[in-house]
């Protein structure tokens, strides 16, 4: 019977949680905890009646995720794959440039120990 009410009182914890709202109203006086657990019992979890206890973020974040994939969606339809391909052609050079002049620092390395840094300039 015990372990019936916690779990019970578990979940009724996590419903708070999800509705923040909840505690402003109690801390108002303007419900008690027993009328909340009462009503959250009789009308369960999914009521209308509790959506203007959820946050802002809870009510909003079903709204952004679709919004997001619209945007991607979108983003994806006016994308003009000659300018993506271009561009990583250019970054596919940039990158090559890169690993070459690090090749040639590791070879004279290699080949002179006693030379400090290889990108090092000389004071006129």
């Amino acid at each position: 019977m015990k372990t019936k009410s916690l779990s019970k009182l578990e979940l009724f914890k996590q419903f708070i949680k999800k509705h923040p709202k909840l505690i402003e109203e109690v801390r108002k006086e303007k419900k008690t905890w027993k009328e909340i657990y009462e009503d959250w019992q009789l009308l369960g979890e999914e009521d209308p009646l509790w959506n203007k206890y959820r946050s802002n973020s809870m009510k909003s974040r079903k709204h952004q995720q679709g919004d997001f994939l619209k945007n991607i969606l979108q983003t994806f339809q006016h994308l003009d794959v000659e300018t993506v391909n271009e561009h990583l052609y250019k970054m596919n050079d940039a990158i090559s440039t890169i690993q070459n002049l690090l090749k040639e620092i590791e070879s004279s390395r290699k080949s002179d120990p006693n030379h400090s840094h290889p990108l090092s300039f000389r004071k006129d």
